[in-house]
């Protein structure tokens, strides 16, 4: 359902209409953020279950660090492949 959804946030400057464009990319964020919150109420009772000693507050930090450096990590591979290509937007690649 996520990747559905980045889909639909992806495919959403193809529609040249500002209506379309404002219904699928409310709709993507709708399901990016319904599957955020579904995740977010499992991970706890994950972080709950690896902890040894009464640590939660180190697994957690943990896990976001590392999620936050995934994240930096694949941002900077777009930008360098964007740079790579000489493009500057996604409307630039389209027909």
């Amino acid at each position: 359902y996520f990747e559905g959804s980045i889909f639909l946030e992806a495919i959403t400057p193809i529609f040249q209409s500002q209506v379309a464009f404002l219904v699928l990319a409310s709709l993507a964020n709708a399901g990016k953020n319904i599957c955020w919150l579904s995740t977010s109420a499992s991970k706890a009772h994950i972080y709950r279950y690896m902890c040894k000693q009464e640590n939660l507050a180190d697994v957690t930090g943990k896990a976001v660090s590392q999620g936050i450096a995934a994240n930096l990590v694949g941002t900077s591979l777009g930008m360098l492949i964007s740079l790579l290509i000489h493009t500057t937007s996604s409307a630039q690649m389209l027909p």
